[in-house]
């Protein structure tokens, strides 16, 4: 799936995208539809760079539930 790590906190929940610059994967369905879904949401999502690692901020996560529903739109497209 290339994520690395999950942090659900503070009703946000943060992707850590696997590190280095995997062309293969910046190029998977999977990848685009990260940037679909923030490209769909931009005030829930964020994307930053951070230590070569790309993190996708996720606002108003507030249960597991929610969580699950961001990964079934991830899995739609």
């Amino acid at each position: 799936f290339g994520i690395d790590k999950i942090i659900l906190k503070n009703s946000a929940m943060k992707l850590h995208i696997l590190e280095g610059k995997k062309d293969a994967y910046f190029h998977s369905p999977t990848f685009k539809s990260l940037i679909q879904f923030a490209q769909t949401h931009p005030k829930r999502c964020k994307i930053k760079e951070q230590n070569q690692k790309l993190i996708f901020s996720i606002e108003s996560i507030n249960s597991l539930d929610d969580s699950f529903n961001v990964f079934s739109f991830f899995s739609k497209n």
